[in-house]
């Protein structure tokens, strides 16, 4: 597999939509806190675009092996169009993952405990966001997850690797008790500061998803732009009964 190869099975290019929501948490980190952790904000840059790639892989290599359309299959997808090994393609998201999953530990040995939970959670989203027997990508759900995920978890693990846990959220435990304590304000100003990133990379999934509108149909995905139309007739009053308007 060649460089150029890789960075279209990864869509490189895409990773802008990751990188924003990491500066902003870097930003709040320093601004409000006024407190920057130059290892473990390259840890977690590295394991962030490790694992976007990773769920990028996934995306590509599950679109490969469930489409309907031949056409699509053979020369569209990066997997069919450069004649990969399905196979290779595993093994290579199999070591992005894996070294991605040692970064976070490594993330979570350094700070708390509550990382953990985080992390799994967003692991868990963004595999099931494209592997699995109903991938959230093929439900009207993804703009949902993919903004939720990217663009709020993204700059709160980069805020939280950057300061203390007692001064944002720290879980303490000592078996069979634990305790959870933080600062509710600094929480309601990084969901406030968040909102932009939620909303644009949301927009990101629904543009993408409209761009796709054909093929998607072709190959049996169900995004959300099927639910409201590709021309927004759910929202046009031509489309409302006469009884729901006054």
């Amino acid at each position: 597999m060649t460089l150029p190869v890789f960075w279209e099975l990864v869509e490189a290019r895409t990773k802008l939509a990751s990188i924003l929501p990491f500066l902003v948490g870097i930003l709040f980190a320093a601004l409000y806190f006024q407190q920057f952790n130059g290892i473990d904000t390259a840890i977690f840059f590295v394991a962030m675009l490790l694992f976007d790639m990773t769920t990028t892989a996934i995306n590509n290599l599950m679109d490969y092996h469930k489409a309907k359309d031949q056409t699509y299959r053979d020369q569209t997808n990066i997997v069919g169009r450069a004649h990969l090994n399905p196979t290779g393609v595993a093994a290579l998201i199999g070591v992005m993952l894996l070294i991605a999953t040692a970064l976070g530990l490594i993330l979570v040995w350094r700070t708390d405990w509550l990382l953990l939970l985080i992390g799994a959670v967003c692991f868990g989203i963004g595999i099931f966001y494209t592997f699995g027997p109903l991938p959230l990508s093929r439900l009207p759900l993804g703009e949902v997850f993919s903004g939720v995920t990217m663009g709020l978890a993204i700059p709160f693990i980069a805020i939280y690797v950057n300061v203390d846990a007692a001064k944002l959220l720290n879980l303490t435990i000592t078996w069979p008790r634990f305790d959870l304590s933080g600062d509710f304000v600094a929480l309601i100003l990084i969901g406030l500061t968040c909102v932009p990133c939620m909303a644009t990379i949301a927009n990101v999934m629904l543009a993408n998803n409209l761009s796709d509108y054909d093929e998607d149909v072709q190959n049996g995905r169900t995004t959300l732009p099927m639910y409201l139309g590709k021309n927004g007739d759910w929202c046009s009053i031509n489309s409302w009964p006469m009884s729901a308007i006054p």
